[in-house]
């Protein structure tokens, strides 16, 4: 076998080693920690298998839509911050008829007593959905389109409907991540008292630190087995690391990362209510500094 022939062969093994690693580091490593760490509402829509959604709004500021597939309920968008008394109550994933009995329950808790139903394009198990609801509450009907929807909360619009659809999904997980970064400040202003004011803004600067370091070493595992990748690539997005423990901490959409021979060179950012964190990173997890990065695609961040 000729020399060539035998360094072709060589590199060949090379790339599917290095793939197979990359998949066992995916499915194995980080895949379950990901899955650990999300409620039932961190799921995302299954665009290929919707057979009906539909819009639920309250008099009390309670917005939401249902996406169902073979009558279950897997997916909710929030559309209002009410409707999140909704989040992570492991209603997802539900029979149709277990999952609106538990959210009829939840809205009554909130003492809602009537409702506005919404009928979609994607409408097979409309009509079920309400014989079930109008058992509970009183209802009046709507149909509406998802553009329409979607320009009464200032959404760009699209033709498509499942595009538009995406977007609304989007609406919703942007207003998951702004609830769970408000529930953090509550946290950490709970620290403070007028005696320490200095030390707990220490400890809150030190612990954003460390967040960031946990979203950092998040992707630095990930760049292990990927040797580029471009800051707009969907695989793994920053915005889906949650940060901390207690799953209130996530990057916001303004942080971005991108590898460069299997180094990671990210700018993450948290906003707590007018409070703002910038973390930039060169390649390392040491290399860090606080504050903006300047370029993104320099090798070296310059800190503005």
């Amino acid at each position: 076998m000729s020399e060539e022939r035998m360094d072709k062969y060589i590199n060949i093994i090379s790339i599917i080693v290095v793939i197979m690693v990359a998949i066992f580091l995916i499915v194995f490593k980080i895949a379950p920690d990901l899955k650990k760490i999300k409620g039932s509402s961190d799921n995302f829509i299954d665009y290929d298998n919707i057979d009906t959604v539909i819009g639920i709004k309250t008099p009390t500021n309670i917005n939401f839509l249902l996406v169902i597939e073979k009558e279950k309920v897997t997916n909710i968008l929030f559309l209002s911050s009410g409707a999140l008394c909704l989040y992570n109550q492991d209603i997802e994933n539900k029979s149709l008829d277990t999952a609106l009995k538990a959210i009829t329950t939840t809205l009554k808790e909130q003492d809602v007593i009537g409702l506005t139903i919404t009928e979609y394009p994607h409408n097979k198990l409309y009509k079920k959905a309400k014989e079930i609801l109008i058992k509970s509450l009183t209802l009046e009907e709507n149909t509406n389109t998802y553009q329409s929807l979607a320009k009464s909360l200032s959404i760009q619009t699209y033709e498509d409907n499942l595009e538009q659809l995406k977007t609304l999904e989007s609406y919703s997980k942007n207003l998951i991540r702004e609830y769970k970064n408000a529930k953090t400040l509550e946290e950490l202003t709970k620290k403070d008292t007028d005696d320490n004011k200095k030390e707990n803004k220490t400890t809150s600067n030190s612990t954003m630190r460390e967040a960031a370091d946990h979203v950092y070493q998040k992707l630095s595992t990930y760049a292990k087995t990927v040797a580029n990748q471009e800051e707009n690539s969907p695989n793994l997005l920053i915005t889906d690391i949650p940060a901390n423990a207690e799953l209130t901490l996530y990057p916001t959409e303004e942080s971005w990362y991108y590898i460069k021979e299997h180094k990671v060179y990210a700018y993450i950012n948290f906003k707590l209510t007018s409070k703002s964190y910038d973390f930039c990173y060169n390649g390392s997890i040491e290399n860090i500094k606080e504050g903006k990065c300047a370029w993104k695609k320099l090798l070296i961040c310059v800190i503005g």
